[in-house]
């Protein structure tokens, strides 16, 4: 009965814990995706084309919507795509069919639980969007500029980042981030140029990856002269691989006999 207990906790822990990464999950999502909408759509163009830009045609973004309405299946029903999945792996893994199939049910219980629920939320928010698309039909809707606080850039679309949100991440995270700034203050009532740029920098990232690799370059870096684009130097490499080949296997072989007979000594 004390172990039944300890293995429910230890799947409501499990779960818990769960919802939390995939709440921490959304909310980088959607950091990223706020930078990369205002890095294509908002600030000044990067590029002048001399064509006219068109969206794509429809045949060629059809394929999108396939792969989005594949994904929102597999959210929905996560049991039918384990199971497919799981039989071409049984091709490879020896693994019982019964045994498979109640491990499969069992993990996927709890995804599909989820799934579930957000299938209801889906449709929760479709009947309020619905409702409330027929009340405002009775009333006129105008669309203005957004109040762009007294800012006086080239456009409006260049005061829209991802900053404000990631303020708050960067507050709980500050004992692990690093942060480079490069500012160029505003000055006068009416400021011609203002400059402001910000990268977080991962300490973990730093310690355990960057710090590494750079110790391997400079470590491969002492036999960057075996690389110095002679051919004559790489036709020697060539001989000197394919002697080694021919010559280590007997060597290996002359070994073993020197250790069979000084085992007989």
């Amino acid at each position: 009965m004390y172990k039944r207990q300890s293995a429910d906790s230890g799947i409501i822990i499990t779960v818990i814990f769960s919802i939390l990464a995939l709440v921490l999950i959304g909310g980088l999502a959607l950091l990223c995706f706020t930078k990369a909408f205002g890095i294509v759509f908002l600030g000044n163009p990067r590029h002048q084309f001399k064509h006219q830009i068109s969206e794509a045609s429809f045949g060629q973004i059809l394929p999108l919507y396939f792969i989005t309405a594949l994904i929102v299946a597999i959210g929905l029903f996560p049991n039918a795509f384990l199971t497919i999945v799981s039989k071409p792996l049984n091709l490879f893994i020896a693994l019982d069919q019964n045994n498979t199939s109640t491990s499969i049910g069992g993990n996927s219980e709890i995804l599909q639980m989820i799934s579930f629920s957000f299938a209801l939320l889906l449709v929760f928010t479709a009947i309020i969007f619905g409702i409330r698309q027929m009340v405002q039909r009775k009333h006129a809707i105008s669309a203005d500029e957004t109040w762009g606080c007294g800012y006086t850039g080239e456009t409006k679309k260049m005061q829209y980042t991802a900053n404000s949100f990631a303020r708050s991440y960067y507050k709980l995270f500050r004992f692990i981030l690093l942060v480079f700034k490069k500012e160029k203050t505003v000055e006068n009532v009416f400021p011609r140029h203002a400059e402001f740029e910000s990268s977080p920098y991962d300490k973990i990232e730093k310690l355990l990856i960057d710090k590494p690799i750079q110790s391997i370059r400079f470590f491969m870096g002492k036999f960057t002269f075996l690389q110095n684009g002679r051919l004559q130097y790489y036709i020697i490499y060539g001989i000197t691989f394919i002697l080694a080949i021919i010559a280590i296997p007997l060597l290996y072989e002359k070994l073993l006999q020197l250790i069979e007979i000084l085992k007989h000594l």
